[in-house]
C-alpha cells in the first residue's frame, strides 16, 4: 500500500505519464483496491487508446464484481474482436469470461482459436494448452494431444509450475452449498496478465 501512494504521487506529478498510471493501475489491482486501480486505467487510457489497456481495465470491473462479466466487460471484449477476431487478449478474456459464467463450449472456442497462431515455444503455450484440456473435461469431451512441437509438449513445460492456496466459504455460502458440489480454481497473475496460471476443479 505505501508503494501504491508513494507510485500515486510521482505519478500525479507528472498527468501524462502513461506507464506509471498503468502501472498504478496493476499496484491498485494487485492490492484489491478496485476503484482506485479503475481510476489510474481511466488516466491511461485519456493517453492511449490501447485494446489491451481496455482489457484490463474491464478484468478490474469483473473482479470487482466477483468475476462478473456483464455489462461493459462484455461489450469491450466484443467490440475488439469485432475489429480484430483474431486479437489475442481479446481472445483470451473471452475464454476466461466464458469460463467464470459456466459456458464451456464458448470458453473452449475462444481459447482454442487463441492457441492456433502460437508457436511451439510460445511462453503461453503450456497454460494455454491446460485450459483448454481443463475445460475439455469439465465438458466431458477427450483430452487433445499435448504439443507435439520442439518445447516438448505442455505436460513437461507445465510439469515444473505449481499453485497453491486455502479456500474458505462464507456463512452464507456454506448454507447454500453440499460437500458434493464442484468447485472450480481459477488462478490469473496478478501483475494483469490474461493467460490463466491454473485450473482446477474439486468439490
Amino acid at each position: 500500500a505505501e508503494d501504491g501512494r508513494e507510485l500515486g504521487s510521482k505519478v500525479g506529478g507528472k498527468p501524462d505519464n502513461l506507464q506509471g498510471w498503468v502501472m498504478l493501475g496493476r499496484t491498485h489491482r494487485s492490492l484489491e483496491q478496485f476503484d482506485k486501480s479503475i481510476q489510474a486505467y481511466d488516466r491511461a487510457l485519456k493517453l492511449s487508446a490501447d485494446d489491451d489497456l481496455r482489457l484490463e481495465r474491464v478484468e478490474v470491473i469483473a473482479m470487482k464484481t466477483q468475476g462478473n462479466f456483464e455489462g461493459e466487460p462484455w461489450r469491450v471484449i466484443r467490440d475488439i474482436l469485432q475489429k480484430d477476431p483474431q486479437h489475442y487478449g481479446a481472445l483470451l478474456t473471452a475464454g476466461s469470461a466464458s469460463y467464470a459464467e459456466r459456458k464451456y463450449a464458448d470458453a473452449l472456442k475462444y481459447w482454442e482459436q487463441a492457441r492456433k497462431p502460437l508457436e511451439a515455444n510460445h511462453p503461453d503455450l503450456p497454460g494455454l494448452e491446460n485450459a483448454i484440456a481443463t475445460v475439455r473435461e469439465t465438458m466431458g469431451l477427450p483430452a487433445k494431444a499435448a504439443s507435439t512441437g520442439p518445447s516438448g509438449g505442455s505436460a513437461a513445460a507445465s510439469s515444473a509450475l505449481n499453485v497453491s492456496g486455502q479456500i474458505s466459504l462464507s456463512a452464507a455460502l456454506k448454507a447454500k452449498t453440499s460437500p458434493n458440489d464442484a468447485v472450480f480454481v481459477y488462478a490469473t497473475p496478478g501483475n494483469g496478465d490474461r493467460m490463466p496460471l491454473a485450473i482446477m476443479k474439486t468439490t
